[in-house]
């Protein structure tokens, strides 16, 4: 299939020393992770005794062994390792600890015979100035220094549902097949900065279905849909280093089109950035060996420096695809093959294309959200299930992100990225400016969002925002503050009215009355084909 995009590799540096930062949680899926070496066997006395605890995951090619042991701790290299993970010496000087970061990460399962194994592990916070408890309440959890989103709660479980054929998603009365339900043990060390979850779930009908699932809390979120027994492990540090993160999709211009980015926090220059994309709900995607997935298109990678006083940088990687079939679902992973570093399988969805003669219209079903906050953010968990069931066919959002995006050097930014990656990366996630976004020349959102579909009108392409110091002379992007795009029977059109301030007329002087025309025109084309876009 014809896909539109190029790719840019510039010289490799992978760096492993990280700079401690301020904020102990704040720094999402650290690389590396540390290594996780001993496996174990499913011991069925253990399971019915209750003490259910997950051995480590062996990955080597396509054999996987997940165990349950009965007297010792899940996982020992690797909270070993973990341990070490603590404050840096000057901890304290700092003032602000409550950095709520609840997004399961490392989730992997397995099937043996007709028992599931799923593992995931959150990370914890470090909040050594706040009373956690009353002065009657001894419990050693709530002592803790280092919190976890489930020290006192009972809401971690797996949700779960059978696959139909081929994979397809299961429609039984013109309705998805409901989630089934499956608790989780909990298990952390003392003072660890992670805590560790674990389900079990028996199929009996395994060998005659698929399954997907997804891991996390009615409270505090949900992942992406995971296919049972699929797995993508990373191998040494560079792997880990390059890890695809904060993956998200947008609509195209045009039905059969769309765009994916993704975020690496390394110059992983040495392979290329790039997506492989099949068709099919949950389709089979081999990223390596005789049968691998060919590559449908590279990624155009730029490299964005924030304005904070580290001066941060990350590599965004953008692929523009035309020419999908409308309203249809693939598969996809993006990543570098090189590294042998790549995301999960995402399914997305293409739009709905223009009506035939006597077609009747689909119903097409968004979310409409604004002012997301990254921290007790009450309505992403509602917005990740609903998308993980299949109920959500985009979401429009209308600005103000995480509260805000740049600030701590862009970390809350990376951690609002990553709570949304579970619905941007399966639904299309478009998105505007909003006040909140206004630091620095609207900097992190024109980057963060690169992948918005440009407007193809002249003189409207693109606009100017800040580059990593006020010095610096604006930096010119893709314009994602107005544009266009058709879903089925909708057209959209968005605009900003951020662009009115004196900031932005300093940079870009003549920004409302490009605005104003392009919308005139717009609004124009759209009314001389009122039968497609009523």
């Amino acid at each position: 299939m014809p896909a539109t995009s190029h790719h840019h590799a510039p010289t490799s540096h992978i760096n492993s020393s990280q700079i401690p930062s301020p904020y102990l949680a704040i720094v999402v899926e650290p690389c590396p992770e540390p290594s996780v070496t001993n496996h174990q066997v499913i011991d069925d006395k253990t399971h019915r005794t209750g003490s259910r605890i997950l051995s480590t995951v062996l990955l080597l090619a396509v054999v996987l062994v997940i165990g349950v042991t009965s007297l010792n701790p899940p996982l020992p290299s690797a909270i070993i390792a973990r341990e070490r993970e603590q404050e840096p010496e000057d901890a304290h000087d700092f003032e602000k600890r409550e950095v709520e970061n609840c997004m399961p990460y490392d989730i992997r399962s397995a099937v043996v015979d007709n028992r599931a194994v799923v593992e995931w592990s959150t990370r914890r916070t470090y909040i050594p100035n706040v009373k956690l408890q009353k002065s009657d309440d001894h419990s050693p959890a709530l002592a803790n220094p280092w919190r976890s989103c489930h020290d006192v709660a009972s809401d971690v479980e797996v949700r779960y549902r059978r696959l139909g054929e081929n994979y397809t998603m299961l429609v039984t009365g013109e309705v998805e097949e409901p989630f089934a339900k499956q608790g989780a043990t909990t298990y952390t060390t003392s003072e660890a900065t992670f805590t560790t979850h674990t389900a079990i779930v028996d199929l009996p009908d395994y060998e005659d279905a698929a399954y997907e699932f997804i891991v996390g809390s009615i409270f505090h979120g949900w992942s992406a849909v995971h296919r049972l027994g699929v797995n993508r492990p990373f191998r040494g540090e560079e792997s880990e280093c390059c890890r695809p993160k904060h993956v998200h999709t947008a609509y195209g211009l045009k039905p059969g089109s769309l765009a994916v980015q993704w975020m690496t926090k390394e110059n992983c220059g040495e392979g290329a950035a790039q997506l492989q994309l099949i068709e099919g709900y949950h389709a089979n995607i081999e990223v390596e060996g005789p049968k691998a997935t060919p590559v449908t298109a590279w990624a155009n990678t730029t490299l964005f420096e924030d304005d904070g006083d580290l001066q941060s940088k990350r590599w965004f990687h953008v692929v523009r695809l035309e020419g999908l079939k409308p309203d249809t679902h693939y598969t996809y992973v993006v990543g570098n093959a090189h590294y042998a570093s790549w995301s999960i399988p995402y399914v997305t969805k293409t739009a709905p294309g223009s009506l035939h003669p006597g077609e009747k219209p689909k119903p097409t079903r968004f979310l409409v959200t604004g002012d997301i906050g990254y921290q007790n953010a009450a309505t992403l968990p509602m917005m990740q299930s609903e998308v993980a069931e299949g109920l959500v066919d985009g979401v429009v959002s209308v600005g103000d992100y995480a509260y805000d995006l740049h600030m701590v050097d862009g970390h809350v930014g990376d951690i609002f990225m990553q709570e949304i990656e579970p619905i941007a990366a399966t639904v299309p996630f478009m998105v505007c400016p909003g006040n909140h976004e206004t630091h620095n020349m609207f900097s992190h959102y024109s980057q963060r969002f690169r992948l918005m579909p440009s407007n193809q009108v002249e003189g409207v392409q693109s606009v100017h925002v800040g580059d990593r110091s006020k010095d610096a002379e604006p930096k010119e992007v893709p314009n994602n503050w107005f544009y266009s795009f058709d879903v089925g029977l909708v057209h959209f059109a968005v605009i900003s009215t951020e662009i009115y301030f004196k900031k932005t007329f300093e940079a870009d002087g003549d920004i409302v009355a490009r605005q104003e025309a392009w919308l005139e025109q717009d609004l124009a084309k759209v009314n001389a084909n009122r039968e497609q876009t009523p």
